[in-house]
């Protein structure tokens, strides 16, 4: 049961962020609400990019969330697909300007109606943090297994 709530959550929350996009696209009340997001510097910069890095984020979310759905010994072969989308995400929204904004978006930033979302001092420790965890669980991991399957 709970593997299928865990499936559920992480699909409705990428499914979430996917029609935040599509409909941005479409309605002006949804490109306003997005224009503040992106404007608003007190936010950090993964949360204001995160219009541009959705499909990245989206599919890594709905294969997290399909782990619990496949067996164990399948597990590696979904976590790192996975892993590998979301920590893409992550970086790739630290890009100014960040890849795959919107058409309209990027046609606002270029008109300079928008300011362009750049990263701040507390956004880069923030980078270095993650960066650090990520490189950790890179060694970690895999020393784990090898390490389990010696036993």
């Amino acid at each position: 049961m709970n593997a299928i709530a865990a499936f559920f959550f992480f699909s409705v929350m990428a499914g979430m962020g996917l029609v935040l996009r599509v409909q941005a696209a479409r309605r002006d009340d949804m490109k306003s609400r997005v224009r503040r997001m992106y404007a608003n510097t007190r936010a950090a910069i993964w949360l204001r990019n995160s219009i541009a890095v959705v499909p990245l984020w989206a599919t890594g979310a709905v294969l997290f969330g399909s782990l619990a759905l496949w067996p164990l010994s399948l597990a590696p072969f979904i976590v790192v697909p996975a892993m590998g989308f979301l920590v893409a995400a992550f970086g790739l929204s630290y890009r100014t300007p960040a890849p795959f904004l919107p058409a309209w978006l990027r046609t606002e930033v270029e008109q300079g109606l928008i300011p362009v979302a750049r990263p701040s001092g507390s956004d880069w420790l923030t980078f270095a943090i993650v960066a650090a965890l990520v490189v950790v669980t890179l060694i970690l991991v895999p020393l784990d297994l090898i390490q389990s399957r010696r036993t």
